[in-house]
C-alpha cells in the first residue's frame, strides 16, 4: 500500500481491523513524502499517536530517508502544536496532549538515529 494522505487514520484502521503493518519503508518525490506499508493479516497491537503518525517502529526499514522524514514531522507537529496551544476551543485539550506525545517521541527517534548516524 501507499497512501497519498491520511497515513495515520489509515494505519489506525488497518491495525484495528485484523491487519498488521510489516514494513514501511519511504519514498519522497519533490516535497512530498510516501510511505509504502507492507501489510498482512494478522493481530497487532493498538498504536500510540506517534506510531499512528510514523508507523509503528518496529516496522520500519533503516533507510537513509527515516531521519529527514522523522525531522519533517517533527516540523509538522510543531506548528500543529503551536496552533493548537493558541486555540481556545473545548476540543483542543486532548488534541495537545497527543501533539505533545508525538513531538516527544519524534525527538528521542530523531536523537537516537542522529547519534547511531555519529558513530
Amino acid at each position: 500500500m501507499q497512501p497519498q494522505s491520511g497515513q495515520p487514520r489509515l494505519r489506525r484502521w488497518l491495525t484495528t481491523h485484523g491487519y498488521e503493518i510489516r514494513l514501511e519503508c519511504l519514498a519522497k518525490e519533490a516535497h512530498r513524502w510516501y510511505p509504502v506499508l507492507l501489510v498482512r493479516g494478522g493481530n497487532s497491537a493498538p498504536l500510540s499517536a506517534p506510531e499512528a503518525l510514523t508507523g509503528p517502529e518496529r516496522a520500519w526499514r533503516e533507510e537513509p530517508l527515516r531521519l529527514p522524514y522523522l525531522r519533517f514531522l517533527r516540523r509538522q507537529c510543531s506548528r500543529q502544536l503551536e496552533a493548537v496551544l493558541r486555540s481556545e476551543k473545548e476540543a483542543d485539550p486532548p488534541r495537545r496532549a497527543e501533539l505533545a506525545e508525538c513531538a516527544a517521541a519524534l525527538d528521542r527517534w530523531i536523537q537516537a538515529r542522529e547519534e547511531g548516524a555519529s558513530t
